[in-house]
């Protein structure tokens, strides 16, 4: 993790997957609220922050937008949903604001809609690196030069269609800055470690069974709940069905081949309550209009 006086150059070396289906994000006109998910309002520092302070947006020119999600998608657990509504929120405020846009030195396309997301979410200390990945996607994606959009590079890693991402709610709600906070240094240095060593042979794989050891070793995942998930799995991980498994934020996430999905669907459901089923998302983020 890398942050620099030009915001836009920093940001995070890094792994992770991109995931189906995206968030489709829409204007609603001008309302009270910034943000509509499902039927309530909700509020984003980033978003805030984005239309405020970086776009200077008057409020009666403030276009509020409505996410559209599957209802079990949850902010603040490890999706990467600030970064994504950021990015829509900017864009579209953006885009219906052209006229004033321009007036104030802007140009309006994805990647300067990008570059004030990127912004909120270094200032808000809420992602360093969801934005670039998101923008991209192309379902394992790798950060190899940090920053935002015109500085930060991303890499596509070929992956078979048929792994899916089984992901499990862990109740620990924990906020981006919380968990960096708690990591410091040693995080920082340990991401590094197992960055270097998913390089020297970039795979799902890979990526599945050293995210489970940084999980481990930063202490984002316990000895115990590493315990609990192992023997939710026992079966399946002596097979080669499940590639792996691993913790971000608040989120457990499992790796896994299309022939184990129900079974490891089934385990989650008996020890946590819920799983939820996701495809790897190929596509990269785009504007209509």
């Amino acid at each position: 993790m890398v942050r620099k006086d030009n915001l836009l150059k920093s940001g995070s070396l890094g792994v992770g997957v991109t995931l189906a289906p995206p968030l489709i994000i829409e204007p609603l006109g001008s309302k009270k609220d910034y943000i509509v998910m499902g039927n309530k309002s909700v509020n984003l520092s980033t978003v805030t922050y984005a239309l405020e302070e970086i776009l200077k947006l008057p409020k009666d020119r403030v276009i509020t937008v409505r996410v559209k999600a599957k209802e079990y998608l949850k902010i603040g657990y490890g999706y990467g949903l600030s970064a994504a509504i950021t990015l829509g929120a900017a864009a579209i405020n953006m885009v219906l604001n052209k006229d004033l846009m321009v007036s104030k030195g802007f140009k309006v396309s994805l990647n300067e809609a990008g570059k004030v997301a990127h912004i909120s979410e270094i200032v808000n200390q809420t992602g360093y690196g969801d934005l670039m990945a998101e923008m991209h996607g192309g379902g394992l994606v790798v950060r190899v030069k940090e920053g935002g959009p015109g500085y930060g590079v991303v890499d596509k890693i070929p992956v078979s269609s048929s792994i899916k991402v089984i992901t499990a709610h862990l109740k620990r709600p924990k906020h981006t800055k919380v968990m960096l906070n708690e990591m410091g240094r040693r995080g920082i240095e340990l991401g590094l470690k197992y960055f270097n060593e998913f390089m020297k042979d970039p795979s799902i794989e890979t990526f599945s069974r050293l995210a489970h050891d940084f999980s481990l070793e930063t202490g984002l995942m316990t000895l115990e709940e590493d315990l609990k998930i192992k023997e939710s799995l026992r079966d399946l991980l002596s097979s080669s069905g499940v590639l792996g498994y691993f913790i971000k934020k608040s989120l457990l996430v499992v790796v896994a081949e299309e022939q184990v999905v129900n079974d490891v669907t089934y385990a989650l459901l008996k020890n946590f309550g819920h799983a939820y089923v996701f495809n790897l998302y190929f596509g990269s983020t785009y504007m209509v209009v």
